[in-house]
């Protein structure tokens, strides 16, 4: 190693490793960055925000949820379907299949 400028116990690493560190350390932080990204929300957050579109769907056609009533049963008649008929819409779109209509 080298030693530091008007430091005599400080000693500094040659150029070419200063580099190499240097370089190490932004692929350390870009991979950091991009494993966070790759991973996004957590499964709460995207959960809340798909029943808030629903909840903003729901409003949007006029109906109310009731007290007794579950957000998906309230989908449904705001979209004018049974329970049912929406719920096998879903398992089929689920399954990768194309429900039919």
């Amino acid at each position: 190693m080298m030693e530091g400028r008007g430091h005599p116990n400080v000693r500094r690493a040659p150029p070419r490793r200063r580099n190499l560190d240097a370089r190490l350390f932004e692929l350390e932080r870009f991979y950091e960055a991009s494993l966070a990204a790759a991973q996004g929300p957590s499964r709460e957050e995207t959960a809340a925000e798909v029943r808030e579109r629903v909840r903003a769907i729901i409003a949007s056609r006029g109906v109310v949820q009731q007290e007794s009533e579950s957000l998906f049963d309230a989908l449904a008649r705001a979209l004018g379907v049974e329970s049912r008929e929406l719920r096998a819409y879903f398992m089929q779109r689920a399954m990768g299949g194309t429900p039919v209509r």
